[in-house]
Order: structure tokens, then sequence, then C-alpha cells
């Protein structure tokens, strides 16, 4: 479930540089209620697990660049996060959300360090949380 994205900061992000990490793929947008508040949850993962090799990555589902903008500086977003410009893919119509299937937001994906899917569609922190100790848990 590979994928190559433009992000918010203008470059390129590539999922293949995150291979020998577990990776949060964490598709939400800022017109979400439960996406914003699921952000903070996020943030604490990242900073709690990051030092453990978990990567984060968002793909945001806002159709407004300015207002997704505003959102990640608010919340100290310092990973990345893609967002489409076109407007024919924005939205639901984002390539990455079709291919992993999303159908409701905030969703999480937890990935293992080969990119494969070893658990999605995570919901609140607890839950969150409870899958990247079950993925330690498992690793040596």
């Amino acid at each position: 479930m590979q994928f190559t994205s433009p992000t918010l900061r203008g470059n390129r992000f590539d999922l293949r540089s995150t291979r020998g990490n577990p990776v949060l793929v964490v598709f939400w947008a800022t017109w979400c209620p439960a996406c914003r508040e699921e952000a903070s949850a996020i943030k604490r993962m990242h900073e709690r697990y990051g030092k453990d090799g978990l990567k984060v990555v968002g793909v945001s589902m806002d159709n407004d660049r300015q207002a997704l903008a505003d959102f990640a500086v608010e919340q100290d977003m310092d990973w990345p996060v893609t967002f489409t410009e076109s407007a024919q893919n924005a939205g639901w119509n984002n390539p990455i959300a079709k291919h992993y299937q999303v159908r409701s937001i905030p969703s999480v994906f937890l990935l293992d360090e080969h990119g494969t899917i070893i658990a999605n569609n995570l919901r609140g922190e607890s839950e969150i949380e409870s899958a990247i100790l079950d993925y330690f848990a498992e690793r040596p």
C-alpha cells in the first residue's frame, strides 16, 4: 500500500521513506470535529513513540489549503501532511483514501516496518495506543 503525494509544505512524501519503521497513516480533515479532537492524541503518540521509531503521516481530506496550514501550525504537526490541490482529487476523491478504502474520518491505520497494514480504522487515543503497544510488544 505504497503512495507518493504532495505535502502541505510543497515537497513530496513517499511512504517508502518510512521503511523499517512502524507508521501511523492518519486520514482526517480540518472540517471534521472528531478529527480536530484526535489531532492532539496523534501528537501525543508521535511524541511518546517517535523515539522508538514510530512515524506519522497525515493524509488530509481538506479542500482548503489555508485552513489546513493554519491548523497544522496550531497543532504543531511536525510530520508530513499530504494535501492534494487538484479539485478532482481532493476530499473524498483523494486517491490515497480510495486506495485505503477510507469510508469515514478520522481513520487511522498502523503499518508495520514493511509497510503492511496491521491495524485499521483505529479510533480514539486508547485504541491507537493499544495497537502501537501491541506492535512494539511483538518486536524483539
